[in-house]
């Protein structure tokens, strides 16, 4: 049956029912075609499609783009989403304002990961029906998965606003919230899904992933142990945990839950990432440039991708392989410096780590020589400093750090600050106010130093 919100287009479901004069066997396909299911549904409607007509005379194409979209639906529930699709590209040509078709045909994009298809669509069927509320709400979380989160939030706050117990708005707003690094509000959002519905397994995962972030790790755990009890596959759950865990230092365990996370996710993800890491920590380092390869390959540009480039330099070089790690280094240099300062930031937080302060200093150095404009490179230096006790010039690095940050990296340094070693007073000396006042709602929401 047509979603409830279908009833409000102004091709009302109504049209569908036929006069009690007419033919028992056309009333039967009437009734059928629109309240009945699989493949009583489905025949009903293809009878009246290839009749053509209606109460004796030929169907309207307002009428028979109804009676596609009905039929679409049995479509689906049969797992034929091309018949589909077809029959809503047709609804649509016969009737262009249907916004019905728009959004069922969204759907179907939505299932097969065609996130821009499906945009559009969820975008044609609110403005073709702003009261759609289905649609808006779709039309967010389609936003969620593109990056647009401004406009996610934009649309699922007023999704909530008519529906206030929609878990799934509540919870695609997290989302949103989360990519933003505003965490408090991502955390509330995702508080408000769970309480709708408690069986929300997603939710929890999410929630558990902000928890992570801020460094909550025991409710962190319990989050992902409570989404793993609803859906055993849930690969962000299972990342999640073994993030913990190898944050704890606990690499074997983190890798059970970080091969799990990627055998159940079709395709590459950051877990692979993690789990390379995981892999290096172990000294198997064939094994994580085998994931820090496959990274790279799959993602080709991104953040996901100069990360994974970066840390293959290093595991070239652990592996032995300097030779490698030197020319990819050095074409990385020429081609791509962010990838090379990324290096050189992993390699400098193992010496800092190892405590060997004037390497991991050389290493920052160099990759803010490459990249001038990344202030966690010079927020690293300016912590080497204050830890070899040269405090004026810590806070003459912090101080260019801070500069560096703009009004909307605010939000990012408070996850960059809550997981370094930096200390709160002495960046409160060196920061302007937004900064500070960045570091304080951190702080708030559980941030530790």
């Amino acid at each position: 049956m047509l979603h409830r919100h279908v009833l409000m287009l102004s091709l009302s479901i109504s049209l569908l029912i036929w006069p009690a004069s007419y033919v028992d066997a056309q009333v039967d396909d009437a009734t059928a075609c629109q309240s009945s299911s699989g493949a009583e549904k489905r025949d009903a409607c293809s009878r009246i499609i290839d009749s053509g007509e209606l109460n004796g005379r030929p169907i309207s194409d307002a009428k028979l783009a109804i009676v596609l979209v009905y039929r679409s639906r049995a479509y689906s529930a049969e797992g034929r989403p091309s018949d589909a699709i077809t029959d809503l590209d047709r609804a649509i040509r016969l009737s262009p304002k249907y916004a019905a078709a728009y959004y069922y045909r969204g759907l179907e994009y939505e299932k097969q990961g065609r996130t821009d298809r499906s945009l559009k669509d969820f975008d044609d069927a609110v403005r073709n029906n702003p009261k759609l509320t289905a649609a808006l709400t779709k039309r967010g979380l389609a936003y969620v998965e593109a990056g647009q989160f401004d406009r996610a939030i934009t649309d699922l706050t007023e999704s909530i606003r008519r529906r206030p117990k929609d878990a799934r708005a509540f919870n695609g707003l997290g989302r949103a919230h989360a990519a933003r690094m505003d965490f408090a509000a991502a955390q509330d959002e995702f508080n408000k899904a769970v309480n709708l519905n408690p069986e929300f397994g997603a939710a929890y995962a999410n929630r558990g992933a902000v928890r992570l972030a801020l460094r909550d790790d025991g409710r962190a755990i319990a989050d992902f142990d409570k989404a793993l009890e609803l859906d055993p596959e849930s690969h962000v759950a299972l990342c999640g945990r073994a993030r913990v865990l190898f944050r704890q230092d606990e690499f074997n365990r983190s890798l059970i839950d970080f091969e799990a996370s990627i055998r159940s996710k079709s395709v590459a993800n950051p877990c692979l990432i993690d789990r390379g890491r995981a892999y290096f920590e172990t000294g198997q380092y064939d094994l994580a440039i085998e994931d820090f390869e496959e990274v790279a390959r799959f993602e080709k540009a991104g953040s996901l991708f100069v990360e994974a480039s970066a840390l293959l330099i290093n595991a070239y070089q652990a592996a032995g392989q300097a030779p490698r790690a030197e020319a990819l280094f050095k074409r990385a240099e020429d081609e791509a410096p962010e990838v090379a300062a990324a290096a050189l930031h992993e390699r400098a937080k193992a010496k800092a780590r190892a405590g060997q302060l004037d390497p991991a200093l050389a290493d920052w150095r160099r990759a803010a020589e490459l990249r001038p404009k990344i202030a966690d490179y010079r927020l690293n230096i300016g912590t080497i400093f204050y830890r070899a006790g040269n405090r004026k010039r810590a806070r003459k690095e912090w101080q260019a750090a801070c500069a560096m940050a703009s009004r909307s990296e605010a939000r990012k340094w408070q996850y960059a600050l809550s997981a370094g070693d930096h200390y709160t007073g002495a960046i409160k000396d060196s920061c302007d106010a937004e900064m500070v006042k960045a570091v304080e709602a951190c702080t708030k929401v559980g941030c530790r130093f």
